[in-house]
């Protein structure tokens, strides 16, 4: 049986564009190993505005809806709370978020909608577990953030046509400190 190096990956897809590629990964993995139980050094994670979104890791417990209904919404968009939740004045145009009533069953792929729901408190602490869960449960080398942008071109970044690939973490086993001479 030949020898596979492998690196502990997280694979974190947003949106609807983040789940296809996920799931592009589970069926390599599933064509490759026969199951993506198999290949326990690769882990998933999609999160989307859009509760119903089908994706083949939901079965692991591998998606976190963000969606926000209608009452949680229109607290964070109420001009009274507009300045202090999220700070949306010094970044989103209000007037556009106001077109809105929820975000329960996706952005329609609004951006601005789509950060909002992040950024909302219940959201981002969800996010939040789920990444701090995964990374406790499984030791990692690289975190691959994949998800939808065709407009910005940064350094550390690689492009997949409109999709980008950003490597956020990395980290290594900690080398043996060397012994001291006798």
């Amino acid at each position: 049986m030949p020898v596979l190096e492998v690196t502990r990956t997280l694979i974190i897809g947003l949106g609807g564009t983040g789940a296809q590629i996920c799931d592009q990964v589970v069926q390599q993995l599933q064509q490759t190993f026969g199951s993506v139980d198999r290949a326990p050094w690769v882990r998933f994670m999609v999160i989307d505005t859009d509760g119903n979104v089908p994706t083949l890791v939901r079965p692991q417990g591998d998606f976190i809806p963000i969606g926000l209904s209608a009452s949680t919404y229109g607290q964070i968009i109420d001009p009274a709370q507009a300045s202090s939740r999220l700070n949306l004045k010094t970044w989103a145009d209000l007037g556009t978020l106001r077109q809105y009533t929820e975000t329960d069953h996706g952005t329609g792929s609004v951006r601005m909608l789509g950060r909002v729901s992040l950024m909302a408190p219940e959201s981002f602490g969800r996010v939040k577990r789920g990444l701090f869960e995964r990374l406790i449960r499984i030791p990692f080398n690289l975190l691959l953030f994949i998800h939808e942008t065709p407009y910005i071109s940064t350094p550390g970044r690689r492009f997949l046509g409109r999709l980008q690939a950003q490597y956020l973490c990395r980290r290594t086993p900690p080398q043996s400190a060397p012994r001291p001479a006798r």
